[in-house]
């Protein structure tokens, strides 16, 4: 065998000792591996009613109008509050791309585009954006759409309307505290609503025991923390009581008069033990007066 023949079989050994199959000892560890293992919180221990305070205009109940260059729905609504809500639409489309204008009144709220949808494969609703209503009076609320939308290849069947926060997530400040304002609860409610005024923010008007309120927020330190509640209840509403969940976990407490002022009541300790989002929820139990209280902010305070 001359030396280039050598080299030529030195190779091809070299190249199928490579084929074999390596000592996993010696692979790097799968960086993806446990992407199906990350934790989540637990849902509460208490049932609760997520479609309280949701409404719907169904295509139905609308009237629809051709344009030269748009479409047009036309809808009636009384909403149950006044308030912040997610709006959805549900729809199907086999175009790439639909424009969406929504009007409420004379101020238009969402303007977006969407695209291609199958409804019997995806019945969900896609979300457009949230939206404030200023009152519970009669509205006109009309959506425009880029194309025809009440034709075969596109068809609007409802616009969705969910409860949502009046700000932006809670997250942990960098000295461990949570703090929960009266802004940032999801009040599934037709009744209990944030409000602010000369005697600051608040959750107000509770006066239907199947109203409730919800805030997720973000840990980034998880660990025990004890849960105190800011409120205010008149003597002649006093004596009610109210469940506070925190992931799976319950507190309870009762509302005493409070002197027409803002007091602080420590209920007690909570482990949240998940990195990233949590929640917290009251829900009062069956009323003895005509309204649970008035709740300004929940603070989740680390234990040292």
């Amino acid at each position: 065998m001359n030396n280039r023949n050598f080299a030529c079989a030195a190779v091809f050994f070299i190249a199928g000792a490579a084929a074999e199959v390596p000592d996993e000892s010696q692979l790097l560890a799968d960086p993806f591996a446990n992407l199906d293992e990350l934790p989540v919180v637990a849902d509460y221990s208490v049932e609760v009613d997520r479609t309280r305070g949701a409404f719907s205009l169904d295509e139905g109940d609308g009237i629809y109008t051709e344009g030269a260059h748009f479409a047009k729905w036309d809808w009636r609504l009384e909403a149950p509050r006044p308030g912040s809500y997610h709006v959805g639409l549900i729809y199907h489309s086999i175009h790439p791309s639909l424009g969406v204008q929504l009007r409420i009144g004379d101020e238009v709220m969402v303007k977006t585009r969407v695209p291609s949808k199958n409804l019997s494969r995806n019945p969900d609703a896609l979300k457009l954006g949230k939206i404030k209503l200023s009152d519970t009076g009669d509205q006109s609320v009309i959506m425009l759409t880029g194309d025809l939308s009440n034709i075969p290849s596109c068809q609007v069947k409802s616009l969705e309307f969910g409860p949502a926060p009046e700000s932006e997530v809670p997250e942990q400040s960098v000295d461990g505290v949570v703090l929960l304002e009266a802004k940032s609860a999801t009040t599934y409610s037709e009744n209990m609503r944030y409000g602010s005024g000369a005697e600051g923010e608040r959750l107000g008007f509770w006066t239907s025991e199947e109203d409730w309120a919800e805030w997720i927020f973000t840990l980034s330190s998880p660990g025990e923390f004890e849960v105190s509640v800011f409120y205010r209840c008149g003597k002649e509403n006093s004596g009610n009581k109210v469940k506070l969940l925190a992931n799976e976990q319950v507190l309870e407490f009762s509302t005493a008069d409070t002197g027409g002022t803002w007091q602080e009541l420590k209920l007690g300790k909570v482990k949240l033990e998940i990195t990233g989002e949590n929640k917290i929820a009251l829900l009062p139990e069956p009323m003895k007066t005509e309204a649970v209280m008035e709740l300004q902010k929940i603070v989740v305070s680390p234990l040292r």
